[in-house]
């Protein structure tokens, strides 16, 4: 309920330009995409999702411990090493926004599954890395519901 307590449907149109920006990539570069590149970047699209769901809520749960921590101060730059292929980084910092703090993943890697980079193994670890942080990120957010007391305390 607290996920789903606000909605901004003008934010639909971030996710028809974004669908839009794709399938004009697609079309420019001349990606022969077939049905199982389109349903593992359609997993990858739903894991990268769930993912980053999973980032915000765990770090809107430190709230809890400390109220004054403007967690979108510590989102905006970890999305932003997103932008990029981590292919790009050094290996250490690879292996850091792939594995420690996955922003990489949200981008990347649906990206190489597109395109058919990637073997069913990595759509099998997208999903487990997705649930993963789905679990992770709810534990985080139900031991700082045991934490908060009031809005007026």
């Amino acid at each position: 309920m607290v996920s789903t307590s606000i909605w901004k449907p003008l934010s639909l149109l971030d996710v028809v330009v974004g669908v839009a920006i794709v399938a004009s990539s697609v079309v420019e570069l001349r990606i022969a995409a077939d049905w199982y590149d389109l349903v593992s970047f359609s997993v990858g699209l739903l894991a990268g999702a769930t993912l980053m769901y999973s980032l915000v809520l765990a770090l809107a749960s430190l709230m809890f411990w400390k109220t004054d921590f403007l967690f979108t101060w510590l989102l905006r730059p970890m999305v932003q090493l997103a932008r990029f292929p981590v292919s790009l980084y050094p290996s250490g910092v690879r292996l850091l926004l792939t594995w420690v703090v996955p922003v990489g993943f949200l981008t990347t890697v649906p990206a190489e599954m597109l395109i058919g980079r990637t073997s069913p193994g990595m759509v099998a670890i997208s999903v487990s890395v997705a649930v993963g942080a789905a679990g992770l990120s709810a534990f985080i957010f139900r031991i700082g519901l045991r934490r908060y007391s009031s809005a007026s305390s």
